[in-house]
Order: C-alpha cells, then sequence, then structure tokens
C-alpha cells in the first residue's frame, strides 16, 4: 500500500530529524539548564509532531480522492467517446434532407450502419491500445 509506505517514510524522517531535539529537552534538569525558547520549543514540539502527521494524513485522503474522481472521469470520457460519432452520424440522417445520395440507393441504410459499426470499432482499438480499457 503507499499510504503505507508514505507514513513509514515520514515516522523515519521525524525519528531522524524532530526527536533529536526532543531529546536535548530531555536532560536532566541539574546537568542543563534550558533557555526560555528552548522550553517553549518543548511545549510546542509534540504538537508540531501532530499537525505533521495530521496534514500527511489529510494530504494522503485527498490524493487518493483525487485518484478517484480521475478515474470517473476516465470512464465518463470512454463512453462519450463512443457514443459522439455515432450520435452525430445518426442526428444528421434524421435531418430528413430530400438529396441525401444514400437515400436513392437499396445498400444506403445497411452502409451507414456499416460505417457507424467501424467508426465504434476505431474507437474500441485505438482506447485498447492505449490502455484505457481493461
Amino acid at each position: 500500500m503507499p499510504q503505507q509506505q508514505i507514513l513509514q517514510h515520514l515516522r523515519l524522517a521525524v525519528r531522524r530529524h524532530l526527536l533529536p531535539l526532543y531529546g536535548l529537552l530531555q536532560v536532566h534538569p541539574h546537568a542543563f539548564t534550558p533557555s526560555p525558547r528552548l522550553q517553549r520549543c518543548r511545549i510546542f514540539l509534540p504538537v508540531l509532531l501532530a499537525a505533521f502527521y495530521v496534514e500527511a494524513l489529510i494530504n494522503n485522503s485527498l490524493s487518493l480522492s483525487s485518484q478517484k474522481t480521475n478515474e470517473v472521469m476516465r470512464v465518463l470520457t470512454v463512453f462519450s467517446a463512443f457514443f459522439l460519432p455515432r450520435t452525430f452520424i445518426v442526428g444528421v440522417y434524421g435531418m430528413n434532407f430530400n438529396f441525401m445520395p444514400e437515400l436513392g440507393k437499396t445498400r444506403g441504410y445497411p452502409a451507414v450502419l456499416a460505417v457507424i459499426g467501424m467508426v465504434t470499432l476505431a474507437i474500441y482499438l485505438s482506447f485498447r491500445r492505449k490502455g484505457w480499457l481493461s
């Protein structure tokens, strides 16, 4: 899972960079008297660590949500790409023109259906080659 890897890297970064500072604050009070500035850091360090974790989790959640939205948009794009050319061809033939060359021919209607089928097949093969259809 990518989320677990992100959180693992986050934990390692916190241990590597922030926890040594926290360890300096834990030195025995008789051996080291921290300055007021260092004392303020001691108070805010757990809050900063918690905020860092919360921000990482929120970013992770937003990333997953964005990925799901992208998948939905891809499916909608594929459906629209299949139906748009077919709808255009059928719409032109639904206008009832008097002077369409295919209307006088006996095989005009099957030829238009064959063109619609070939366009659909071409779109299908194109998307399949690009890996958009699983």
